[in-house]
């Protein structure tokens, strides 16, 4: 699913016709198909599950909007009952058993779970069980990233994850709020982390057809320095900028030492002067995180290559 709207997106890209930026509205999405899945048992959690990993995938794939079928089933008698929430009965059990008028279906309940905690922009997430559905969003300012995944298999799964933190995120605490959505309803739970490394780990069973939800909420500066750089590997006339991010919860910190290292296979270099002598800045530190500019050039060319220089900073 994720491969054919990429593909799509990739058509509109390509076809000429000089609109930017077409959007792609899927304004229908339903399942069919053999007995467990057709569209008379939509009123079950195994259509919630599918609908949920239906969703992630056009998403991560760049739909701008995907919709379900329908909000309410067709009058009784229709034999369309495609919605999500039940009409007015009387329906026709055994084959289409109903439910009280006007009820949730578990796909309502589904897609109010997502969109209770989806957050506005999707960024880019890999998982390589065929069975965990799974979709990453972040909000404006990066202050907030959420994490919703769904077991679609009948059986435990045991899930590691990780996410690289953005740079706005990476000098500071997080806490972690998980919300669990199963057939017996929603439950949620609070848990603190606090991970200075630049990534967001966990690790848990997944339990049999349930879906979760992890959202992790920056909290206050920790006290340090981060060092990042405009990319990974470098070659002659690219921009080489290093920077730090210096965080500190409070008060203000007068004469703190800076130091930044360059360790060139055992080598150690101080800023400012980039010298063997130990040397570092005396600096006023204020409350919050103040990113400062390390080093700014074009790289030269030269000889060789190198790999595996490291960068210290505190």
């Amino acid at each position: 699913y994720e491969e054919d709207v990429l593909l799509v997106k990739e058509m509109l890209a390509t076809r000429g016709d000089g609109v930017a930026d077409e959007l792609i509205i899927m304004t229908e999405t339903n399942q069919h198909g053999g007995p467990p899945t057709r569209w008379q048992y939509q009123d079950t959690f195994y259509a919630a599950r599918w609908w949920s990993g239906s969703l992630f995938a056009a998403l991560r794939g760049g739909m701008d909007m995907i919709h379900f079928y329908q909000l309410m089933d067709d009058t009784p008698g229709s034999y369309n009952y495609k919605g999500m929430l039940y009409n007015d009965g009387p329906y026709d059990p055994p084959l289409f058993p109903g439910g009280p008028a006007h009820g949730r279906k578990p796909v309502y309940d589904a897609t109010k779970f997502i969109n209770e905690n989806r957050l506005f922009n999707v960024v880019s997430s890999e998982s390589n069980h065929p069975d965990v559905a799974h979709l990453v969003t972040v909000n404006d300012d990066y202050s907030t990233i959420n994490i919703l995944l769904t077991n679609l298999f009948d059986r435990q799964i045991p899930l590691a994850g990780s996410i690289e933190l953005p740079l706005e995120m990476r000098s500071y605490s997080h806490s972690l709020d998980m919300d669990i959505l199963d057939e017996n309803g929603q439950r949620s739970g609070l848990i603190s982390d606090d991970l200075p490394d630049g990534k967001l780990s966990f690790a848990f069973p997944m339990e049999p057809r349930t879906m979760y939800s992890l959202t992790y909420t920056r909290g206050e500066p920790q006290l340090g320095v981060v060092l990042w750089m405009n990319q990974d590997m470098y070659q002659s006339g690219d921009p080489f900028r290093l920077f730090a991010d210096v965080a500190n919860p409070g008060p203000e910190l007068v004469d703190q030492p800076f130091v930044v290292i360059l360790d060139v296979y055992g080598q150690f270099f101080w800023h400012p002067t980039w010298t063997e002598e130990v040397d570092y800045e005396l600096l006023t530190v204020g409350e919050g995180v103040e990113t400062r500019t390390i080093l700014d050039f074009t790289w030269p060319e030269v000889e060789g290559t190198a790999l595996g220089l490291m960068m210290y900073g505190a």
